[in-house]
């Protein structure tokens, strides 16, 4: 399958039995039910730190409509000022998002309780090697960091959930999240657990996408998120002697059925080799699909707050230049959130949606602590779009509802 790894490149964690990985699973997602009260409810607004791309006049207009919006504080903005365009050099990337963002967070007292950054549009989605450019005294100091690492393509998002270590770990591939389920309590030398940051961006196609993305979040935790759960998987469900990453995936995405419809959501669930066709799915609220390389099927009408992504590589690419990528099209078709990839991430870089739309609905979480604790990587490709206080279910968490459907 173009842009997915062979079964070899997974990681023990996919070699692993598959009844092993749905008790892990299991006893985990229990496990992140009985987190203390102040990460299990929604992020307060007093804990987004709002970056503001200087050079970007977009990046201005949408920090100050996000402000009124979700009254966020004034003192929680950082102003940088680096290029616009989707792709930054690593050390551009170094001088110009990271060096102003850990100055702010460790002079600032008021924003020691910080939790989440917000990246507006206008900046850039992803990193890249390139020559360093600095010049004077810094020049050395920073070829002599970035020459002790092999730097490669990741995306900015990613590799901001780490600011606060950054520095302090290799580049060269991802970090295995702490915080997701199999790996809680594990100790990496090179990363505290605590100092790991919710990293979520309001961008898409245009300004007025980006603004709508907000008006939908705010709407449908007023009103309940409502429609259909589509879930597009590759195979039908049967023994296997042997199973490899991505029969795993597909039974997670089955899995993923099965949990919301016991707790009163409307599944329709497509178990052919063949995408959703084109109109299939009307009023869709939840979607998780696979695999349409940057290629988007126009099969779902979107639910207002809809939240949606579709498992292919290099989907979020780009937001703004016209293609069909996964990431752009959906956001343009009427979704709220999705999540994808800069450059090919390999298969179990993705959230399981089994476990990232159970701690949407179960938990009352906020779209940005769903992905938190659901993505398995860090300092990596993927990126979540989306604003980061959307709590769909916070009101009324589906577990409470499991015998009756609110649902039309």
């Amino acid at each position: 399958m173009q842009g997915l790894p062979s079964p070899a490149c997974m990681s023990s964690l996919y070699k692993k039995p598959f009844l092993r990985l749905v008790v892990t699973l299991a006893w985990l997602i229990g496990a992140l039910l009985g987190l203390d009260a102040s990460k299990a409810l929604a992020l307060d607004p007093s804990q987004v730190l709002v970056v503001v791309n200087d050079s970007s006049p977009e990046s201005l207009s949408l920090a100050g409509y996000y402000r009124k919006a979700r009254n966020i504080p004034k003192k929680n903005f950082v102003h940088i000022s680096c290029t616009s365009k989707d792709a930054i050099p690593r050390w551009a990337f170094e001088k110009d998002i990271v060096a102003p963002l850990k100055k702010a967070l460790s002079s600032r007292k008021h924003l020691s309780k910080i939790r989440c950054l917000l990246l507006t549009y206008g900046v850039p989605l992803r990193i890249f090697p390139g020559k360093n450019k600095v010049k004077g005294k810094k020049k050395k100091k920073l070829d002599k960091r970035l020459q002790a690492r092999f730097t490669t393509i990741a995306s900015v998002d990613s590799e901001l959930m780490t600011l606060m270590n950054y520095g302090s770990y290799p580049l060269r591939g991802w970090i295995p999240n702490p915080l997701y389920p199999g790996r809680r309590g594990a100790v990496l030398p090179y990363i505290d657990p605590e100092k790991i940051l919710m990293v979520s961006r309001i961008d898409g196609p245009d300004l007025a996408t980006s603004k709508r993305i907000i008006d939908d979040a705010i709407y449908a935790e007023k009103h309940g998120l409502r429609g259909k759960v589509c879930l597009d998987s590759r195979y039908k469900p049967k023994k296997r002697k042997q199973r490899n990453a991505y029969h795993i995936f597909d039974d997670w995405i089955r899995n993923c059925g099965k949990a919301l419809v016991s707790r009163g959501m409307t599944v329709v669930l497509d178990e052919r080799p063949e995408l959703f066709s084109k109109g299939q799915c009307e009023d869709c609220a939840l979607y998780c699909g696979w695999y349409s390389l940057r290629h988007y099927v126009d099969s779902c009408t979107w639910a207002r707050g809809a939240i949606a992504y579709h498992v292919a590589s290099g989907e979020c690419v780009s937001l703004h230049k016209p293609s069909l990528q996964w990431c752009r099209m959906l956001l343009e078709k009427g979704a709220c959130v999705t999540l994808g990839p800069v450059s090919e991430p390999y298969l179990e870089a993705f959230p399981p949606p089994n476990l990232f739309f159970t701690l949407l609905v179960d938990n009352g979480m906020s779209v940005a602590q769903a992905y938190l604790y659901s993505i398995p990587v860090l300092s990596w490709k993927m990126v979540l779009i989306g604003d980061p206080l959307y709590s769909p279910f916070r009101k009324r968490p589906l577990r409470i509802y499991r015998k009756k459907s609110f649902l039309k």
